[in-house]
């Protein structure tokens, strides 16, 4: 009886003493592991588990392949090894040259001297990419979450470690993920396929916490956070409402402080008391519920109206410099209770450049100093904007050319307050309906990229039932690490991949269907003129 040959064990490489045995164990031992201090055991746990995804998808690859894990590069036969390129140099005395410095970053390179590959990382984030995306260049895919979307290929008789020479980093390597609509959506399964598209940012679980920091993940949380610390009808310790016993904490609007205006305009940000009230209040959340994050956004109220009109107000400047005014206060809060030792961390804050706060355009005095070291961050958000056209289509002057204009004014000052965009392609107006982007989105991820923007998210993001939508993850996921990747090849590799024999026919249908809600903004938007709205205002 003839039988299949036997591929030789190629052994995976991790530059830990114990890896031999204890590589599965560190792999799965993320409860234990001090995410907040890292080191390396924080390293040793992420490159673990890339070893061990490495190891449980190429026995799918090449079933007759077996492996081993060790802590030394073996003396003969094949090799994959895995590591941050420090600790490769350090612990097992190999250079490799070219490899990115931002820990995201990646090498998959083979040797010239031996059967080996080196996948080695910027840092330990950096070496999980690398694993993934060398599994992706097998013709692994991961189109949505759970086994259901994932796409595996054909069973290869040998595992290629020869030819390979990429190097890599994020266009966007501030952050690459979602701003989530509801504080419950925790999803391991959307977290891993996160990880596998080498996306990075959600809201902070403490539950799903260890597990999304051994996957790389960068925590970004809040929102409107402002109505409950300034509730005008909170009671207080002599019986009146907190608007009662200040309201001079609130907006002033045509000379008059009334209750009727407490959350339509934002509060008295230059009141050095309503501030001191709203700072302590941030600081204790940053030291209990908001802990965990690594940046808290602090919007303002939703108001879509105006600031305080009182003189004070009026002198801090535009509604920009008034919510930077605000943001380094907070700031400087922080700061002292870190170095007073009342706070152990503290996080990033994050200004959403947005009309409901109203803050959409550009500042016009520059950053305060405190706010230029590149822990803080502007999110740009264009709620309304078109997507018929690319945003810096000079066509769209209805629309996008008011977005552009203030996209490109917060670019000018991203050298000094970092920026990042939030974008809409789930927004709770579109109701979870199944539009596309593909014409927008290539165009938009390149001129956001030119205008400074290192970081890309969106609301909302489902965790399941992608169905259609899939082709807008993915290509969110492609895009957000490399704004110049090819748009329709992307979209052919998806559909190949996902209806095999039948992608012709659902090429023609998911056209049709991004044809069909192309203009989506015009009918379902916060615009006074969009249809919803018109219905919702119908009285007959």
């Amino acid at each position: 009886m003839n039988t299949p040959p036997t591929a030789p064990c190629i052994t995976l490489v991790l530059p830990y003493a114990e890896a031999g045995r204890q590589t599965p164990y560190w792999a799965g031992g993320e409860a234990q592991v001090d995410w907040v201090r890292g080191g390396m055991e924080a390293e040793r746990c992420t490159v673990a588990f890339a070893a061990v995804e490495l190891r449980d998808h190429l026995r799918r690859t090449v079933p007759t392949a077996t492996f081993a894990f060790s802590a030394a590069l073996p003396d003969r036969g094949p090799a994959i090894v895995l590591g941050p390129a420090a600790t490769l140099r350090a612990v097992l005395g190999l250079e490799i040259a070219g490899v990115p410095a931002d820990p995201q970053g990646y090498v998959i390179r083979s040797s010239a001297a031996a059967p080996h590959l080196v996948l080695a990382g910027g840092g330990r984030e950096g070496v999980l990419y690398a694993a993934y995306a060398w599994l992706a260049e097998l013709g692994w895919r991961w189109q949505s979450p759970g086994p259901g979307g994932e796409v595996a290929p054909e069973i290869r008789a040998d595992v290629p470690l020869a030819g390979w020479d990429l190097a890599t980093a994020p266009d966007f390597p501030l952050q690459r993920g979602f701003h989530v609509a509801v504080e419950g959506m925790e999803s391991p399964d959307l977290f891993r396929w996160m990880a596998r598209n080498r996306l990075n940012a959600w809201r902070h679980h403490p539950r799903s916490g260890p597990l999304m920091r051994k996957l790389g993940f960068r925590f970004i949380s809040g929102g409107h956070v402002l109505e409950e610390i300034l509730d005008p009808d909170r009671p207080q310790a002599d019986g009146r409402t907190l608007f009662e016993a200040h309201p001079e904490w609130f907006a002033e609007t045509a000379g008059r402080r009334e209750r009727s205006q407490a959350h339509r305009r934002q509060f008295c940000v230059s009141n050095p008391a309503a501030m001191a009230h709203v700072t302590r209040a941030i600081v204790e959340h940053c030291r209990t519920d908001w802990h965990g994050t690594d940046w808290q956004n602090l919007w303002m109220f939703d108001t879509w109206a105006g600031w305080c009109e009182c003189a004070g107000c009026r002198a801090l400047g535009n509604d920009a410099d008034r919510y930077l005014h605000f943001l380094s206060c907070n700031r400087a809060a922080l700061d002292a209770a870190v170095a007073a030792g009342s706070l152990d961390r503290a996080p990033g804050l994050v200004l959403v450049a947005y009309e409901g706060t109203p803050s959409l355009s550009g500042p016009s005095r520059g950053v305060p100093a405190n706010l230029t070291d590149g822990r803080d961050l502007v999110l740009y958000a264009p709620i309304n904007r078109c997507y018929v056209h690319p945003l810096a289509d000079a066509a769209c002057g209805e629309l996008n050319a008011h977005y552009d204009q203030a996209l490109r004014e917060w670019g000018r000052e991203s050298q000094r307050l970092p920026l990042a965009v939030v974008e809409y392609y789930n927004v709770s107006k579109f109701e979870d309906l199944p539009v596309l982007f593909t014409r927008t989105m290539g165009d938009d991820f390149r001129h956001y990229h030119r205008c400074g923007v290192r970081g890309m998210s969106y609301m909302h993001i489902p965790v399941a039932l992608w169905g259609p939508r899939a082709l807008t993850q993915v290509l969110f996921a492609r895009l957000a690490w490399d704004a110049a990747a090819d748009v329709p090849a992307i979209v052919t590799d998806y559909l190949a991949h996902r209806y095999g024999p039948a992608a012709p026919v659902m090429r023609a249908f998911y056209a049709e269907l991004e044809a069909a809600y192309a203009n989506v903004t015009a009918w379902r938007n916060w615009l006074d003129r969009s249809v919803n709205r018109r219905l919702l205002q119908w009285d007959g």
